[in-house]
């Protein structure tokens, strides 16, 4: 009976200031809906368990130098002693991730492949939907053609055929028999569509000829990977110690197959769960201040209720019935805003990739999300609801009754307000500092000059088979072929084939300049530069500007010549005194394979390979001519006059009139090349915008809503003053003072900390540290303007009235 009355009564309460509902209501939606969303979506990203039977244990090897990540993979024969070194602690596979040509009847496709060991798949403990794995027998070579296929490829090209096994499937050059398929979803590592045996065997390689491979492991039960890595240092010592040439400054490291490929962009992710925790944090301290300004408020009253014989714990009760209708209805309309963020983060994340996502990133409400969800609500109750009551509840009213007004303010309610405004300038200060630096960032990729025209170009990839194609000859007369197909379309201006162009990931090799002295035992004492191969005349026609020399012509791209053209940052950083033409450089390939000394013809404009943010977009390049080195995989660039799926016809026509067995890949317009680079960037940019302008809100109402409310119960104290004579600006002054030394209190350790997180940042997102520094400044100057509307704004209000009526004030 008396939770019913409670109820009726908080209700009552709430219908009566429907303003002041509203507010702490959207207060808590968004604390709760920004936080856990963000939550979430790392959760299913990155630190979620994969889907199969102990998917908690599985972990992935992955390889380092000087502490950054690479790309690749260990050398076999590193795996191997790494394998053997650890197998009391993980039991390790090793796996190649690859793109096979799938030819049929409807034309040759590209598909996500991986070559592994026969007991790859009894890491996920998942028994195929038809057939069987490979054995340990088919990884031999002569009995290796076999192949397993996803539900999908099974689905789309052979229409599910129940009779799909002892099919042949050709993949590439060879047909493979199918004699399994995979569940529906299944797409081990990552996004995989077919799966073959990996036929390298470390006893029959030399070092020098190993490939590279990744590792997937299990660990044993009661090993955690932190034992594994730390168990890995001394075995990478010993490697590196025997072969310093490649091994110099190599690590290897295990972790979860979500977190294998973050790298420093962990960072990100730490500082934005970080700012959402905060996010709640700020949302609860709001609506807890505003639930206690309004109890003190109603001090007086429940003063007379207590003397007249009400139990505190009854008072209590309708305080909290209160803060539970407001945590309930907004935790309601912040899971609602929640899904809706997933549902949209599901319709975006997979237009920033050329390929599928992987299979674990499904953007859902799932049981983490809902017992998280849970979590924050009973936080921000607790913070904002308990903690409130509690506090009213515990005031001496007997003082109250005794001091006769509604508006004195105690010491230790001054000493909360003064806690609450400290408390919510250092976490806006926090989360204004980083989500700026981040926006700033994603601002400065988004308006990155690559260096190159992509006015009506369409780019494509065409990976050539390494058996059909294993002369250098072979591989020119294809590119030429092509490039004349093309070039005789009326609709198509210019052709241009590069290994990379400008927005690709490059190759990266070191390089030795002609003169200088290097300690040759490793190559990481060399430079390391950017290598791209590109035909005679695709510099000019990218819209690569030339700076000294000349481009390559076609007396270059021929086998038996050594030039090389460099970007303008190589010529400044290693030719600055001198002239960079006709110096000569030399590549090294890897350990047992570099280039004869090749001459400097050109120096060209500076672009930029891969993202603008990382570090790999701003190192020197080296140009070769394609027909020097010529590789099996080329990217084109094609500009026309023409829309882009006549463009693109064109293209696949041109390669299937030359060879039926190759297809064009990622066809794309270049326009679509650059933004998709740039738009992981932006959206977590957006999220950090997001959260900063909640920040901004947040803050201002709870700053202005303290402030305003400390000043209001000084109203009384202010007519005193002004009835003995002081001046406005005096008691003006002085309350900006008071408003100053919070801010103070709360400004440093927030922008230090906030710098702190932006510097974090921007390693990752390659903001310059004085920007960080303007950014801070700013975002001070902000807060500060906050704090001063804040205090004014009120005491001006507090001045308007006449003394009498400010000391008669309640």
């Amino acid at each position: 009976m008396f939770m019913l009355k409670d109820i009726q009564f908080a209700l009552r309460m709430l219908a009566k200031n429907l303003g002041f509902s509203a507010l702490t209501i959207t207060v808590i939606a968004l604390g709760i809906g920004l936080s856990v969303f963000l939550f979430s979506m790392f959760n299913t990203i990155l630190f979620k368990d994969l889907p199969f039977k102990d998917g908690d244990r599985l972990i992935q090897i992955n390889k380092f130098q000087n502490n950054n990540y690479v790309w690749g993979g260990l050398n076999l024969h590193d795996f191997e002693e790494v394998r053997s070194a650890l197998s009391h602690l993980v039991t390790f596979a090793a796996y190649q991730d690859t793109s096979v040509t799938v030819v049929s009847s409807d034309g040759a496709r590209r598909f996500e492949s991986v070559s592994a060991e026969a007991d790859f798949f009894g890491f996920t403990n998942t028994t195929p939907l038809i057939g069987r794995t490979f054995t340990q027998e088919e990884t031999q070579t002569g009995n290796h053609l076999v192949a397993v296929i996803n539900y999908d490829l099974w689905q789309n090209l052979y229409g599910g055929q129940p009779d799909i096994l002892n099919k042949t499937i050709r993949l590439g050059s060879y047909n493979h028999q199918i004699i399994g398929v995979m569940p529906k979803g299944y797409a081990f590592p990552e996004n995989a569509s077919i799966w073959y045996p990996l036929t390298h065997k470390y006893q029959q390689l030399a070092r020098e000829h190993a490939p590279a491979v990744y590792g997937v492991g299990m660990l044993n039960k009661g090993v955690t990977a932190e034992q594994v890595n730390a168990a890995l240092v001394p075995v990478m010592q010993r490697i590196a110690l025997r072969h310093p040439k490649t091994n110099s400054g190599i690590t290897a490291r295990v972790s979860s197959f979500a977190l294998a490929d973050m790298d420093n962009g962990i960072a990100v992710v730490y500082v934005l769960q970080i700012a959402a925790a905060l996010i709640l944090l700020l949302a609860s301290i709001n609506v807890g201040n505003l639930l206690f300004s309004r109890a003190v408020e109603r001090n007086k009253e429940t003063a007379i209720r207590v003397a007249l014989g009400a139990p505190r714990y009854r008072l209590m009760s309708q305080l909290l019935w209160e803060s539970a209708i407001i945590c309930c209805i907004g935790g309601a309309i912040g899971f609602l805003l929640m899904g809706w963020g997933l549902d949209l983060t599901s319709a975006i994340v997979p237009t920033f990739f050329k390929d599928p996502l992987p299979f674990w990133w499904i953007f859902s409400i799932d049981a983490f999300t809902i017992q998280l969800f849970l979590s924050a609500l009973l936080f921000t109750f607790l913070f904002a609801g308990v903690l409130p009551a509690w506090k009213s509840t515990s005031t001496d009213f007997n003082a109250v009754l005794r001091d006769g007004t509604r508006g004195a303010q105690s010491k230790g309610t001054s000493k909360l307000n003064k806690c609450l405004v400290v408390s919510e300038i250092f976490i806006s200060l926090v989360i204004l500092i980083a989500a700026s630096t981040a926006v700033v960032g994603a601002y400065n990729a988004s308006h990155a000059d690559f260096g190159i025209d992509i006015t009506n170009t369409t780019v494509a990839k065409v990976e050539l088979d390494q058996t059909r194609y294993n002369t250098p000859e072979d591989r020119i007369e294809f590119v030429q072929k092509l490039q004349a197909f093309l070039e005789a379309d009326s609709s198509i201006a210019q052709v241009a084939f590069s290994t990379s162009l400008p927005g690709e990931w490059s190759a990266i090799h070191a390089v030795e300049i002609e003169g200088e002295e290097y300690q040759r035992d490793s190559l990481l004492n060399y430079p390391q530069v950017n290598f791209v191969r590109t035909t005679a005349g695709s510099l000019s026609k990218l819209g690569i500007g030339l700076k000294n020399g000349r481009y390559f012509n076609t007396g270059d791209d021929t086998l038996g010549k050594n030039t090389a053209i460099v970007s303008q940052r190589f010529a400044e950083q290693y030719f600055a005194n001198s002239n960079a033409i006709g110096q000569r450089v030399k590549l090294h390939i890897n350990s047992n394979k570099e280039t004869d000394w090749l001459t400097i013809v050109g120096v060209v404009a500076n672009t930029l390979q891969g993202a603008p943010e990382n570090k790999q977009s701003e190192q020197p390049t080296i140009y070769r001519p394609f027909g020097q080195m010529p590789h099996f995989s080329t990217s084109v660039a094609i500009r026309s006059s023409a829309d882009f799926k006549t463009t693109e016809a064109v293209l696949r026509s041109a390669i299937a009139s030359i060879d039926p067995q190759l297809p064009a890949y990622y066809v794309q317009t270049y326009d679509a090349l650059i933004k998709r680079l740039g738009a992981p960037l932006r959206f977590i940019s957006s999220i950090f915008f997001v959260f900063g302008i909640a920040a901004v809100a947040l803050s201002a109402s709870g700053i202005y809503g303290v402030m305003a409310n400390t000043i209001s119960q000084k109203t009384q104290e202010i007519g005193v003053k002004r009835a003995l004579g002081a001046l406005d600006s005096r008691i003006t002054n002085e309350l900006l003072w008071r408003g100053t030394k919070q801010l103070l209190l709360g400004g440093l350790p927030g922008a230090l900390i906030g710098c702190a997180m932006g510097y974090a940042l921007a390693k990752v997102l390659a903001v310059p540290t004085t920007l960080i520094l303007i950014v801070a400044a700013l975002m001070i100057t902000i807060v500060a303007l906050v704090v001063v509307v804040a205090i004014y704004v009120p005491t001006r209000h507090a001045l308007k009235m006449e003394p009498s009526d400010a000391l008669r004030y309640e």
